[in-house]
């Protein structure tokens, strides 16, 4: 009979497998690595591989991408084969698999599925057989809640593609061009040597766009010329300044573009005296004079306020997916935060670079969504000078909240943080403090609440005081 250790064993694909394997004679889950615990699932379920004492055959991999490195010195510890099914691994953790499969046995695969897995092997066949004589582009669309993109199965599709092909990758301005069959104007005019393929899209986008503006400048009076150039040298410069283009901010430029030209037709419409009407003056006579066609005015307004809603829409959409993917970040953090913290003080002193690398990655993401994380988070990256291996003392941290009402709201944030230290400092509790010159003990409070404000202390980290103590 098979022993299995499940990693990400309360997770969604961790509870399908332990049905599966429940239902078969051949095999067993004999324990669970998982931040949550769960006494129901019929094994042992532990918060690290730190803390696994029962031997098994293989790990099968279903958590995250930032439990990799654990999971696998603990294999090549304990001599266990390891099935990994996690997807969203970055190129330097795939190296990293590689190099531990030199060691012990690793199946690492994008996706299980039996149907992928043929999939795959059919899009080898037609590689071959089509060849260069047509372009390949894979398209995949999945729920809000998918982390990875482009995901496990989609780069394991271009990998077996790549693969038939003598993983003769085209890159940059050929990959362009095959997709989209654009080829370049006035070559001279622009920097073609690119060093990452996103300066390749950024550059075909932003000559789009300027090639849409032009021929639209050359249609339209002097007057419009000259406002279409003006918008056109501002945007392009928006553009030119991102690091990397988004089809967000392509659709923007586009629709910010249509709005710009129903703006110019209104006015046009409004000025262009097409209409003739029969006016009559103070003394009774008549006489015929050129006015705007309110129709065709009418119809103009309405289609700028049309272009003016799609982009309100644009907008909307745009921060629902970052909102939701913000909410995904800070809980793939957290779990990861809190499994770091589950970990011994000599684990965490071994681990201090790695969780730092993690840390400035989901700090950049969340920064890059407009989060300020450090704020919503409370959370510092670790200092590794003040790391000593050789001081192994637990600390016990605590958060306090913090009712601040009636004549305490006067008291400025430096006043409570000097109260509190004073406080501590009486108890003649163990305090945790700091190492090197001046240590100074480990509290902190929350974000300033300014003077004269009140507060409960139910859910703001601005109401609270972190404490550690050595005892």
């Amino acid at each position: 009979m098979t022993k299995i250790i499940l990693s990400g064993c309360c997770g969604k694909m961790g509870r399908t497998v332990t049905n599966i394997v429940s239902t078969r004679d051949d095999c067993q889950i004999v324990a669970g690595v998982d931040i949550v615990e769960d006494s129901t699932l019929g094994y042992p379920v532990f918060q690290s591989f730190s803390e696994v004492q029962v031997k098994a055959d293989v790990i099968v991999d279903f958590s995250n991408p930032a439990l990799l490195l654990s999971m696998l010195e603990y294999a090549k510890s304990t001599n266990t084969a390891v099935v990994i099914s996690t997807t969203g691994l970055s190129d330097e953790q795939i190296k990293t698999v590689e190099e531990f499969s030199k060691e012990i046995p690793v199946f690492f695969s994008y996706n299980m599925s039996m149907g992928v897995s043929l999939l795959c092997e059919l899009c080898k066949t037609a590689a071959k057989v089509l060849g260069n004589d047509f372009d390949i582009e894979i398209v995949e669309a999945h729920h809000n809640q998918k982390i990875d993109a482009p995901s496990g199965t989609a780069l394991a599709l271009a990998d077996s593609i790549n693969h038939a092909l003598n993983d003769e990758y085209a890159e940059g301005r050929v990959v362009l061009q095959q997709a989209k069959g654009v080829f370049f104007e006035n070559e001279a005019d622009w920097d073609l040597t690119f060093k990452t393929y996103n300066e390749l899209v950024k550059a075909y986008e932003i000559q789009k766009l300027n090639r849409k503006l032009q021929k639209d400048m050359e249609k339209g009076s002097l007057a419009t010329q000259q406002k279409l150039k003006k918008f056109r040298d501002e945007e392009l410069k928006k553009l030119k300044e991102k690091d990397k283009l988004t089809q967000y901010d392509v659709d923007r430029a586009n629709q910010l573009y249509e709005i710009e030209l129903k703006k110019l037709a209104l006015q046009e419409s409004q000025m262009n005296k097409s209409k003739m009407r029969l006016r009559r003056d103070s003394s009774g006579n008549y006489s015929y004079q050129f006015v705007a066609d309110e129709e065709s005015a009418e119809n103009a307004r309405q289609e700028l306020e049309d272009a003016q809603y799609s982009l309100r829409q644009l907008d909307e959409e745009e921060t629902k997916r970052l909102s939701e993917k913000q909410k995904q970040l800070l809980r793939d953090f957290k779990e990861y935060y809190t499994q770091y913290h589950s970990l011994t003080r000599t684990e965490q002193q071994e681990q201090a670079a790695t969780y730092n690398k993690v840390y400035t990655y989901y700090m950049d993401e969340l920064q890059k969504t407009g989060l300020k994380a450090q704020e919503v988070l409370n959370i510092e990256p670790i200092d590794v000078t003040r790391v000593h291996p050789d001081k192994d003392i637990p600390v016990y941290r605590y958060r306090l909240k913090i009712t601040k009402k009636g004549l305490l709201k006067y008291f400025s944030h430096l006043d409570w943080q000097n109260t509190f230290h004073k406080v501590l400092a009486r108890t003649g509790l163990r305090m945790a403090y700091t190492l090197g010159f001046n240590p100074t003990m480990k509290v902190s409070l929350g974000i300033a609440l300014p003077l004269f404000a009140e507060s409960e202390g139910l859910t703001a980290h601005a109401n609270s005081i972190k404490v550690r103590f050595e005892d």
